[in-house]
């Protein structure tokens, strides 16, 4: 596009300048180019500035100063020859390939494993506010990739796999540390200089770390005190070297996702630094899996859930995971491509597909829901990632064009019911959603009674942390103003919690 006048009838070229945008600022006019702005006026066009990086999206006059929508950069305000950048706060891309929540409920989210936009943290609800958000980046620490591609939380650190850039090491005052080639870590076989770690997993005081395609064939290194102290090869085949996710499961066997099509188990026996008796077996379509593995995730009674190009399995043996009928398929989801399994505080599974995001129950055999952008304010369909929050119930979908979070009632139980609170108190069901009881013991009955005693409501608990009463007796009619006594149990009545709560009608 060029930039052309019209007057009257007549057409007359001012400049050939790749215009992309133009602003009426009254007595001149101005242009962008992208990166650059210019001024027409008086049939003259000057160039005002010329930015640095990122391109103008929008542009406007605001008590005699420019100011922009860029790209990379936040909204920025030109004066007196020189730009100044506000960011509003949010995460530093749209990108939400890996998630991980920490012990104090903050979310970490690596972006992408191609022009990736570093690592965002969210820290929930802070000092009365809706969250913020903190974003780590190439720009910030040089050494550091903005290709992030895993988070792990560890005990004391949160670690970052990085498609090329190494490992990081965050530790509680967001210092970073940094593994690579330098630290002795192999790169790919085509720049040994191009470190990529797909993932990280402590154990007591070893941190395993696995590496994805390196030219030494070494695919697992373990660090003690951030030093390297030993490696290990697929003994299995190591040439197969492609490999995506770890996890360690009760007994330390070491449960590997790799895009040749296996899931290899590797066990030391317990015998770390002795590879006499290292055992590796290989689990593949051919032993039971309905596709090529993309996930792996442990749930609360030790199963191993996977996901598949083509469905998800359940290994329910993992001593002899290749023996007949260690492997079961999900119906629910068959042929359908899972991206990343979460698990809740009442064993539900969480599992994101390319269509939308699947609940199942426990073993896997109903669909409590599903959500997908028709039905929810889920972004896209294609859901790359999620994580469970156990604490507050909530659960983060990421997608490539955003972050949705939902607010559930499967939270991790609680182990007595001295935490338990009932809120809000009073209720006005004119005015209020629910009553919700948190503090829950697992699969709790709630009995809601009047003060002299009657039965008003029985509510079956979803399993976790929460339960929830919308006001209604048992034939669906609101509740009159008044006292009322909310009894919760477990399931063999030896742990009762007791509360009370005002309903006030208008």
């Amino acid at each position: 596009m060029v930039f052309f006048l019209l007057d009257g009838d007549n057409v007359t070229k001012v400049s050939s300048i790749p215009v992309n945008l133009i602003y009426n600022a009254g007595d001149s006019i101005l242009i962008s180019t992208g990166r650059e702005i210019f001024s027409y006026r008086n049939d003259q066009l000057q160039m005002i500035t010329r930015l640095a990086s990122g391109d103008v999206n929008d542009i406007s006059i605001w008590s005699d100063k420019i100011v922009a929508g860029i790209s990379s950069s936040g909204v920025g305000i030109f004066e007196n020859g020189e730009w100044k950048f506000y960011y509003p706060d949010g995460p530093n891309g749209n990108q939400f390939s890996n998630m991980a929540i920490d012990a104090n409920g903050n979310l970490w989210v690596a972006s992408s494993k191609f022009l990736g936009k570093g690592l965002y943290r969210f820290q929930p609800e802070v000092s009365g506010s809706e969250g913020r958000w903190k974003n780590f980046t190439k720009e910030q620490f040089s050494r550091m990739s903005n290709d992030c591609y895993r988070v792990r939380i560890g005990k004391n650190y949160v670690w970052v796999g990085t498609w090329g850039g190494g490992l990081i090491k965050i530790d509680k005052n967001d210092s970073l540390k940094f593994f690579s080639k330098n630290e002795g870590i192999m790169g790919v076989t085509e720049d040994t200089n191009f470190v990529v770690i797909t993932d990280i997993a402590e154990q007591g005081d070893l941190v395993w770390i696995l590496n994805y395609k390196p030219r030494n064939a070494n695919i697992i290194y373990l660090m003690r005190n951030d030093s390297l102290i030993y490696s290990f090869v697929n003994a299995y085949n190591p040439s197969y070297y492609l490999n995506t996710q770890l996890e360690i499961d009760e007994k330390g066997k070491k449960w590997i996702v790799s895009e040749h099509g296996y899931i290899f188990v590797f066990d030391d026996n317990g015998t770390i630094f002795d590879k006499s008796d290292d055992k590796w077996i290989a689990i593949s379509r051919a032993d039971g899996l309905n596709g090529n593995p993309t996930v792996i995730k442990f749930d609360n009674r030790g199963d191993l859930w996977v996901g598949t190009t083509y469905g998800l399995n359940i290994i329910v043996d993992l001593d002899e995971p290749l023996k007949a009928g260690s492997i079961r398929s999900v119906f629910a989801l068959r042929d359908f491509y899972i991206n990343d399994i979460a698990i809740d505080g009442a064993n539900n599974k969480w599992v994101a597909t390319k269509n939308g995001v699947w609940v199942l129950s426990p073993d896997g055999t109903n669909v409590i829901a599903q959500y997908d952008a028709s039905n929810s304010p889920i972004l896209s369909d294609d859901v790359k990632s999620i994580a469970f929050d156990l604490n507050s119930g909530v659960v983060y979908f990421g997608t490539d064009k955003g972050l949705t979070s939902l607010k559930t009632e499967f939270g991790k139980p609680a182990e007595n019911f001295t935490t338990m609170k009932i809120y809000p108190n009073p209720f006005h069901p004119e005015k209020d959603l629910n009553v919700v009881i948190d503090g829950l013991v697992a699969n709790s009955t709630i009995k809601i009674f009047t003060i002299s005693g009657d039965l008003v409501k029985t509510i079956i608990t979803p399993g976790g942390k929460t339960g929830i009463w919308d006001g209604k007796n048992e034939k669906g009619q609101y509740v009159p103003t008044g006292i009322y006594i909310i009894i919760a149990y477990n399931e063999d009545g030896t742990q009762v919690g007791i509360g009370k709560i005002a309903i006030l009608r208008d």
